[in-house]
């Protein structure tokens, strides 16, 4: 359940949503999503507990917020990243039933039904994008996965590409691999990161010192991508 909530931090008002979680036992995790503070908390996580953190995570909320990007506006003349590349955006309005997105000429060209407007046609230009990443970052996490399944010596029971807000992949204790549809935004070398992670979780499923110790063996430059991609904040 989400709550929403405000809080005071350097003269200025923050808000913040609390997520409780019964599956979550002792953590609590503070993200930025949207220009907001995120709080995920174990059910029985107390207000006191919640504010306490607020106010010890202080300088690092004000500095994720301060670099934080715009939020993006799903309409012409706005861009996107593909493969980290810049890449334009164009939105038309055509005599079709579904939403369709191309990519052409270094942009990126989404048509929408006659009648899309507003907040409903910015949800449809953004369904349109999102299926037409997804069809991208499946092929990268294929041809990343065909690479690194050998070096690793793990493979997964299966995978998908999927829409997970605040990770960029996750390994199941049962061996399924998840990744998120916004890595072909990435660069490809990142993806290969978050695909070298996700399969060492196969052999460690934890992130002890034998786990980074093996990320690093399969993908020495590992760390240097892993402070890259912690710079990176989701968009939409």
């Amino acid at each position: 359940m989400r709550e929403p909530r405000r809080f005071q931090l350097g003269g200025r008002t923050v808000p913040y949503t609390v997520v409780r979680s019964a599956r979550r036992t002792r953590t609590i995790q503070l993200s930025i999503e949207a220009g907001a503070v995120v709080v995920r908390a174990p059910a029985a996580t107390s207000e006191a507990a919640i504010e306490s953190l607020l106010s010890r995570r202080a300088a690092w909320i004000t500095s994720r917020l301060d670099t934080a990007p715009p939020p993006v506006r799903l309409e012409s003349g706005h861009s996107l990243s593909f493969f980290g590349r810049d890449i334009a955006l164009t939105v038309s309005v055509a005599q079709i039933r579904y939403p369709t997105a191309r990519y052409c000429q270094q942009s990126l060209q989404v048509d929408v039904p006659i009648g899309k407007t507003g907040s409903e046609g910015e949800a449809v230009v953004a369904l349109a994008i999102s299926l037409w990443y997804r069809q991208r970052t499946r092929f990268l996490v294929r041809r990343a996965l065909a690479r690194w399944t050998p070096v690793v010596g793990r493979s997964p029971v299966t995978w998908s590409v999927r829409d997970q807000k605040r990770r960029w992949g996750s390994c199941s204790a049962t061996g399924v691999l998840r990744f998120n549809w916004r890595l072909s935004m990435l660069h490809p070398h990142l993806t290969d990161y978050v695909v070298v992670h996700e399969l060492c979780h196969l052999r460690h499923p934890n992130h002890s010192a034998s786990f980074w110790q093996l990320v690093e063996q399969v993908m020495p430059e590992a760390p240097r991508l892993r402070q890259e991609l912690r710079r990176i904040i989701l968009p939409f």
